[in-house]
């Protein structure tokens, strides 16, 4: 049998160790709720992330369009001023035959 002293002492040492337990447990608790946290950060910054790239995407495909249709308007008034110079030449010029 162990004396009374040695006793106490293991007794004080156990509940120690059971405070330590408890202390890590409380961590470790702390740090699964951290974990999870940043879990969901992630995952709303992932998706931030395919959302910023579907808008440059996006962008791109616009400045693309953008691009073509600058083109096309530039094509338009050339073809415009092209043929109001053509029907000014007609109108200022006189038909073959025609005595004024």
């Amino acid at each position: 049998m162990m004396d009374p002293q040695e006793t106490i002492l293991l007794e004080e040492k156990i509940a120690e160790l059971e405070g330590r337990m408890r202390k890590i447990q409380d961590e470790k608790l702390k740090l699964q709720s951290d974990i999870d946290f940043l879990t969901r950060e992630k995952e709303i910054l992932m998706r931030a992330l395919d959302d910023f790239k579907q808008i440059e995407s996006t962008m791109e495909e616009v400045r693309i369009k953008n691009i073509q249709l600058e083109s096309q308007l530039a094509s338009m008034i050339s073809s415009q001023k092209h043929t109001e110079k053509a029907v000014n030449k007609m109108n200022t010029s006189k038909p073959k035959g025609f005595k004024a």
